[in-house]
């Protein structure tokens, strides 16, 4: 192969092998750079991109480990409010101006209180559950929000469960 080769090489014009000549020192070796070291240039970068950020990730978990074991305990026992009953409820609905608005207001066997209004403003009555809420003894256990027919004003539904 190599004799046929050279005697191709030497049938050819001195231009033509001069060409040639530069074609493989210039070209095959730009080509290799090319096709070669910069994609792999390209990927060292970004992995080592990826590991600066996975860095940075570490050491924010850190971080917040670090703040986690500085925040103290609570302690074991919870000791939550006694439910207030359907009479409590009334009365913290007379006191937040919603009793006009309440259209269901009943209270099961088990202690469980079945609440509904009808076109009451939501902020209205997000504000009343979140002044009333940690300190009745009760908690949410089912809600329906729905739209009401006139602007900010919703039709709601729940159910207050008594805390064990």
């Amino acid at each position: 192969m190599s004799a046929r080769l050279i005697t191709w090489l030497l049938s050819r014009p001195a231009r033509e092998r001069v060409l040639l000549a530069i074609l493989i020192a210039i070209v095959l070796p730009v080509a290799i750079v090319v096709g070669l070291a910069l994609p792999l240039r390209d990927a060292h970068s970004a992995a080592q991109q990826r590991l600066q950020e996975m860095e940075g990730l570490q050491q924010w978990v850190v971080q917040r480990v670090i703040e986690k074991s500085e925040i103290p305990r609570a302690s074991a026992t919870v000791r939550f409010a006694e439910p207030i009953g359907s009479s409590g409820v009334e009365e913290s609905l007379i006191n937040a101006n919603l009793r006009a608005f309440v259209t269901t207001l009943s209270m099961r066997d088990d202690g469980v209180i079945d609440l509904a209004f009808d076109a009451v403003t939501f902020t209205t009555l997000s504000n009343w559950l979140s002044a009333t809420k940690s300190n009745w003894g009760y908690d949410i256990t089912s809600f329906r929000f729905e739209a009401g027919a006139a602007s900010g004003k919703i039709k709601a539904n729940m159910t207050l469960t008594p805390r064990s």
